[in-house]
């Protein structure tokens, strides 16, 4: 998975929505490149809640959809330090 469960944004998405530590990466993801199309650290903490749960109602329509996404993420970012370490080795 990309990213890390330690993202202080993470217990507050599982506050505001009830999704598990799995699932509070993609709601974040939702919530800055789908709902918001900015970062999360101007919101309020009204605001954050009720984007949360706008990106949980969101995740909830096309979960594989959602895993897709984040597991693609995941494979493009190792495939990324693949590649590095091949030129590196030339």
């Amino acid at each position: 998975m990309v990213g890390s469960n330690s993202n202080p944004y993470y217990s507050m998405i599982q506050l505001a929505t009830g999704v598990t530590r799995r699932d509070a990466p993609i709601l974040e993801r939702i919530m800055t490149e789908d709902i918001l199309h900015s970062t999360l650290d101007w919101l309020s903490p009204e605001e954050f809640a009720n984007a949360a749960r706008e990106a949980h109602r969101l995740f909830k329509l096309a979960p594989p959809y959602f895993y897709s996404r984040q597991n693609l993420l995941a494979m493009t970012f190792k495939r990324m330090q693949a590649e590095k370490k091949l030129i590196l080795a030339d």
